[in-house]
């Protein structure tokens, strides 16, 4: 069995890779990773861990450390982006445009989707979702904010709608998105008179609003869940399926829908 030394904070620890532990570890804990960080990670899939003296570690220790600090900074970042986004609503509800609103609109709810999407992972991946059998198996989800950044609104819809499945703010993020489409990509040829694109603009900017509104409220509704309820005490080797935290409404169909993949991952491998 190969042995792997790791120096966290002055003191070694000897690892392994048996089930290539260690070798997740590393991808989960990303890219230039502290040995620090590929510690926790490897602690969350129940490692072997030795001291100096040879000694066993329970596991549990170096993970809920990491879990805490990444807690910490998921509310932290949260709170940063409620903040600019306070701001950018002020902006953009002072601007007389409709269609200059509508403009700034689609930044905004693209910008909150992404903000949505990237909460919804960190939650999943702290194995913070459910008190009951979830998944058949683990689930690790890999966002990046700076790929999403480069999708289209109508492409980080489609990403939103695996966790929001039949949802009404799904449905209003689609409507929206094609009357959008509409209009700033057909305004020279459908249009003759300006005012006429001014009103087309303002009825989307009736929806627009409303949707802003509506992920505010997810938002809010998932923070305070996340918050409230579900840092709870989670045990460091704890699968999703073993976390004893209540489904936010939102989620309702998201095991049904992970099923579906898992499914399409297994046959996919086979071939």
């Amino acid at each position: 069995m190969q042995e792997i030394k790791i120096k966290v904070r002055g003191r070694e620890y000897t690892l392994n890779n048996n089930s290539d532990k260690y070798d997740r570890a590393k991808k989960d804990a990303g890219e230039n990773a502290t040995p620090e960080k590929i510690l926790a990670h490897y602690d969350k899939l129940g490692g072997l861990i030795k001291d100096e003296d040879g000694n066993k570690i329970e596991n549990g220790l170096f993970w809920q450390k990491e879990r805490e600090h990444l807690v910490k900074k998921i509310v932290s970042d949260l709170d940063e982006r409620e903040r600019f986004r306070e701001d950018f609503l002020k902006y953009l509800r002072e601007e007389k445009s409709n269609y200059a609103r509508l403009v700034l609109q689609e930044n905004l709810i693209s910008y909150n989707v992404i903000s949505l999407l990237i909460f919804i992972q960190s939650i999943i991946n702290l194995d913070c979702i459910s008190n009951s059998h979830l998944f058949e198996t683990k689930i690790w989800i890999k966002l990046s904010s700076k790929k999403l950044q480069k999708e289209t609104l109508g492409k980080l819809i489609h990403f939103l709608s695996v966790f929001l499945n039949d949802s009404m703010l799904v449905s209003d993020l689609e409507n929206f998105n094609s009357m959008r489409n509409d209009i700033t990509h057909k305004a020279l040829h459908k249009y003759r008179k300006f005012n006429e694109l001014h009103n087309d603009s303002k009825k989307v900017t009736i929806l627009g609003e409303k949707i802003i509104n509506n992920l505010e409220t997810t938002m809010k509704n998932i923070a305070n869940l996340s918050k409230e309820s579900m840092i709870k005490e989670i045990k460091a080797t704890d699968l999703i399926r073993d976390s004893r935290i209540l489904i936010n409404e939102n989620f309702k169909k998201l095991e049904a829908r992970l099923r579906k993949i898992e499914k399409r991952l297994k046959k996919s491998k086979k071939k």
